[in-house]
């Protein structure tokens, strides 16, 4: 079986690939033996040499340095034995042949020492590559992830496979608890006490380890032993060889790229979650300089008109009494407005607006909001357009009235007296279509997509810069869209479109 670089490298031979290997040594100390029995006086004995001194090639690069030591041996035997005088005796009649022995068996030994060491080299640098080529892969892989538990989960998919043996993947919750990537497995309560420790302690634990070392787990901590992200571990059964120093280092190398995926994606988290506070901030200041001028301009108006009314009780005219009474009036419902549109977008932002749906006409919701913009401001011609045979909007007509209402005000507010403000409405593609359209300057560039923005104002000076973002919210909580754009022939005109379901 092939190693591979999370395999046990450290693992002995057992018996039968130890006895193949001196197999292979009979084996080609037999074949040199007849090769050299068919060239034998045809060729000089020095060649005879050599062809016991190749058989040793065959051996050594199989990297068992034993046998092929023993191939040397075998094959100076067997020259002596079956090419020297007197043949098939070990017996010797000149003793220049011990010399020539003695060179045969070091030029075989040496030869079956380098290339075994070539060997071992050529076999460390295929697990190298295979190492790299596994760490490469587990690093791509992890960045398909997203969240800690399925790092944790490709982690142990891709370590796993290289491994051969169960591997499992604990991620520590905020509770010091293990939490698994997978399935649990089935541990008995010291593992599972023993995984607790090593996601406490931030030490490996297990077989070579001084904790637990008699334990089926070889534990090592994910991440620092001060910012333990998790564990990993790997299971091996009864009676198999203990993980070496290897084993262990490989396994760590795992846990470590798991640590550096779960950092960057919890510092991702933590980056997105540091931009949503500082939006909130944000949010919070405008909210706060809303409250604290927007407020305060109708408060300050209802408190001078009221005072007025009190101080100049008995020397007021009517008419200027008349005229302080309407500004009371006018700036309350301004203020209630006002209140009312910080409610909505306090709502909308956070997801607590409810719809109440019913089947309503298009004219149930634009009819209020019309006649009460229109009392308000009675300087602008509003020209309403709308075919007989509109369907049934399923739709919260509440907020469609507050929408409309707020679309026709902001058209009041930018454009000059006298003009015409239309509201137009018609159906397309299985949606409703509703377009504001005004006779203003127009929005400037750039500006079509910032006014939906929450305190995003335009040339008016008056308003907190809300009618708009709640206009988006509550069209995005029907499910429709809302945009700005230029006129071609001047003013700006606001469309809305809503889905359109089967009516009763």
């Amino acid at each position: 079986m092939n190693e591979l670089w999370l395999g046990w490298p450290d693992r002995p031979r057992d018996a039968a690939e130890g006895w193949a290997g001196y197999g292979w040594a009979v084996g080609s100390v037999l074949a040199s033996t007849i090769l050299a029995a068919l060239l034998h006086g045809r060729v000089a004995e020095a060649n005879l040499v050599m062809i016991y001194v190749l058989g040793v090639l065959p051996v050594a690069l199989r990297g068992d340095a034993g046998p092929a030591l023993a191939t040397a041996l075998l094959g100076v035997l067997a020259y002596d034995f079956f090419f020297v005088t007197p043949f098939f005796t070990f017996e010797v009649s000149d003793t220049q042949y011990l010399f020539t022995f003695l060179v045969m068996w070091l030029v075989g030994a040496t030869i079956s020492t380098l290339t075994a060491r070539l060997s071992a080299g050529i076999a460390t640098a295929r697990q190298g590559e295979r190492r790299a080529r596994a760490l490469y892969e587990l690093s791509r892989s992890l960045w398909t992830a997203r969240e800690p538990l399925g790092i944790l989960a490709e982690g142990v998919r891709v370590i796993g496979a290289e491994l051969g043996h169960p591997v499992e993947a604990w991620l520590r919750d905020p509770a010091g608890e293990p939490l698994p990537a997978g399935p649990p497995r089935a541990m008995s309560a010291s593992e599972h006490e023993l995984v607790r420790w090593v996601l406490r302690e931030g030490q490996p634990a297990g077989p070579g380890t001084h904790n637990l070392p008699g334990s089926h787990w070889l534990l090592v901590p994910i991440g620092a032993p001060d910012q333990v992200r998790g564990a990993l571990g790997i299971l091996f059964g009864e009676g198999e060889a203990t993980p070496g120093p290897e084993t262990r280092a490989a396994l760590e190398t795992g846990a470590n790229l798991l640590a550096l995926a779960l950092d960057q994606t919890l510092a991702r988290e933590e980056a997105a979650a540091a931009l949503a506070q500082a939006d909130a901030e944000r949010v919070r200041s405008a909210m706060l300089a809303t409250v604290s001028h927007d407020l305060r301009t109708p408060l300050t108006g209802i408190v001078g008109a009221a005072s007025s009314l009190v101080a100049g009780a008995e020397t007021l005219t009517p008419a200027v009494r008349r005229e302080l009474a309407q500004g009371v009036v006018e700036e309350s419902e301004r203020l209630a407005r006002l209140v009312t549109n910080l409610l909505h977008a306090t709502r909308l932002d956070a997801g607590a607006a409810t719809l109440a749906r019913e089947w309503c006409a298009l004219e149930d919701a634009l009819a209020p909001a019309l006649a009460r913009v229109e009392a308000e401001d009675g300087r602008h011609l509003v020209q309403v357009v709308l075919p007989p045979d509109l369907p049934l909007l399923h739709a919260d007509p509440v907020l469609l009235e507050l929408v409309f209402g707020n679309l026709v005000e902001n058209a009041f507010k930018h454009s000059p007296a006298g003009t015409r403000v239309e509201v137009r409405a018609w159906q397309a593609a299985g949606q409703l279509v509703v377009e504001v359209a005004d006779d203003g300057p127009g929005l400037p560039a750039g500006a079509e997509v910032r006014l939906f923005e929450k305190f995003a104002r335009g040339s008016a000076s008056r308003g907190a810069g809300l009618g708009l973002a709640i206009c988006r919210g509550v069209i995005a909580a029907h499910g429709g869209t809302i945009g700005a754009s230029n006129r071609p022939t001047g003013g700006a005109a606001f469309r809305i479109t809503l889905p359109l379901e089967e009516g009763p």
